[in-house]
């Protein structure tokens, strides 16, 4: 079972958008602007989106649970008079939160003092601020390690709650969030295979399943060695379709796990050959009638 999600992984991970579930990423998530601007709370977002991707952390799937929240908490402003512009100095603190959008529960934070100036506006001066941030500080690699390690902790621990939690999710007619909460189910957990059921099952009822979604339930029916319901999946995604690579990669994989019976292919060779033999034509004789 388990080797065939690594094969599928290593197949589709570059077409998919979609990490394995042994590998915990992340979404940055907007902070609450608060007194910053539209501008400058994207900017921080973005930032954020650079220490996942330096970290190799960053989710791009659409399901996916797992986020970091970013807060910047000012601490201390001042303004000096420079020569021909006012100079704007600002100390604050960058909070890193990892925790699941879908129940709350939080799994690690970090905080990091950071400072910046500007001229002009206040917005100049926080724009400034966030670039200061050093995307290659060791302190975000240690805080998306042990977010990661307190994640597989927390579902390996917490099991039964967690498919409760998916089911009243799915009781509730909320098929999506089901799908993102159960989707983040670490491979290594003793409940993975009951929540690929699951999963299965949300995706199935869900009112509107778009191809990654299409993808994931041909994906966990491969898991579970139903090849046949995979590929009647698969067979629903339309070639126009953005996942159609995705689709053909997959097909291909769970086509050398399909074996033919012999009789099968027997009885197909012995029809073939009838539809093919010759077939001896009467020779017919006809003989004059004389004419009187």
């Amino acid at each position: 079972m388990r080797k065939l999600y690594v094969i599928l992984f290593f197949l589709l991970n570059s077409a998919l958008c979609l990490n394995a579930q042994s590998t915990i990423n992340f979404q940055a998530m907007p902070p609450v602007e608060g007194d910053m601007s539209k501008e400058v709370a994207n900017a921080l977002k973005l930032k954020v989106e650079q220490i996942l991707t330096r970290n190799g952390a960053a989710a791009t799937s659409l399901y996916n649970a797992f986020v970091v929240e970013p807060q910047l908490n000012l601490l201390d402003e001042m303004s000096t008079e420079g020569l021909i512009r006012n100079v704007h100095l600002v100390k604050a603190e960058l909070t890193l939160l990892a925790k699941n959008a879908l129940d709350g529960s939080m799994y690690g934070s970090i905080v990091v003092p950071i400072a910046g100036s500007g001229k002009d506006s206040k917005d100049q001066t926080l724009r400034s601020l966030i670039a200061n941030i050093k995307i290659t500080d060791a302190q975000y690699s240690r805080f998306i390690r042990n977010a990661r390690q307190k994640i597989m902790d927390h579902y390996t621990q917490n099991c039964g709650t967690i498919m409760q939690k998916a089911q009243v999710m799915m009781n509730t007619g909320k098929y999506e969030d089901a799908v993102a909460y159960l989707s983040c189910v670490p491979e290594t957990t003793p409940c993975y295979e009951q929540a690929a059921e699951a999963l299965i099952q949300a995706s199935a009822l869900a009112k509107t399943i778009n191809c990654e979604a299409q993808i994931l339930i041909a994906r966990n029916y491969y898991i579970l060695k139903e090849y046949d319901k995979a590929l009647d999946v698969l067979a629903q995604i339309p070639m126009s379709s953005e996942c159609n690579n995705a689709a053909r990669a997959l097909t291909d994989s769970i086509e050398k796990y399909i074996t033919i019976p012999p009789e099968t292919i027997q009885v197909e060779k012995v029809v073939e050959k009838e539809v093919i033999k010759e077939v001896p034509v009467e020779k017919v004789v006809v003989k004059e009638v004389p004419v009187e």
